[in-house]
């Protein structure tokens, strides 16, 4: 009898430790990582990106505004996207269109159409999707510690987080370094620290994320002169709903659009 009511205690115990696990409120971390799982495994995405930056030196200041409008499929075989982008700056607005497919990237901006073989270093400036993948990365589990859960009335859920420079570096060093790049092109070499970081991610009632919005203030210091130039970025990538098939349609004649040699 004892081992009878010990054991019937004991299965009583398991299934109250389950059902208080069951029912333990989620945290930022869990639902970071199940919601960048169900990111990372979609087949297929439509995404608008905009990349805002406000860029000041010397008492001037420029606002360079960027939208991406994309679609991308068959992300687990042969990814291939089209891209409607835009940028402002100083009044003008230059536009350019995309697609990747059968190993090239096919482009034409400011009506020039273009091929670049897609493996090359010459497509990297023409890649958004990995623009997109570059600025929606998975947060550290240990940075979400103290993440509190906002509940939405639509059913959505976001936290926010603030990220420090170490964090930074870890997880958007490539983006970053696409902008010094740029200028180290052109000669000139630049020390980069970076401030105000935060990163709000949003996920809706089916579980993937919707939105991911990444802030902060940028010093570039030029090595040289000891130039200071300040970049404040703020970038937001929306999801349009996330785990519907999307289709890629190319852009009409690119079959004969110019191979690009790459340099």
């Amino acid at each position: 009898m004892k081992k009878l009511t010990a054991f019937f205690l004991a299965l009583v115990l398991v299934c109250s430790l389950v059902a208080l696990t069951s029912c333990a409120p989620e945290t930022a971390a869990q639902l970071m990582a199940d919601s960048y799982d169900k990111l990372e495994n979609l087949d297929s995405l439509e995404a608008e990106m905009s990349v805002d930056m406000n860029i000041s030196s010397n008492g001037v200041s420029i606002e360079v505004p960027m939208q991406y409008y994309i679609k991308a499929a068959s992300l687990k075989t042969d990814p291939t996207f089209s891209a409607d982008v835009s940028l402002t700056m100083m009044g003008e607005t230059m536009n350019m269109d995309l697609y990747m497919g059968g190993g090239y990237i096919y482009a034409s901006v400011l009506g020039q159409n273009m091929k670049i073989p897609a493996d090359s270093e010459d497509a990297d400036d023409y890649n958004a999707l990995n623009e997109l993948t570059g600025l929606t990365k998975e947060l550290p589990a240990e940075q979400l510690a103290e993440a509190e859960i906002v509940q939405n009335e639509d059913g959505s859920r976001k936290f926010t987080i603030q990220i420090d420079q170490a964090t930074f570096d870890q997880l958007y060093k490539d983006f970053a370094e696409s902008i010094t790049e740029s200028a180290a092109g052109l000669g000139v070499s630049f020390d980069v620290s970076v401030s105000d970081a935060e990163v709000t991610v949003t996920v809706n009632s089916e579980g993937y994320i919707s939105v991911y919005r990444m802030s902060c203030n940028m010093t570039l210091t030029e090595e040289t002169s000891g130039t200071a130039t300040e970049v404040a970025l703020d970038t937001t990538v929306t999801f349009k709903n996330p785990g519907t098939a999307v289709t890629v349609t190319p852009p009409a004649g690119y079959q004969d659009y110019p191979e690009i040699p790459s340099m």
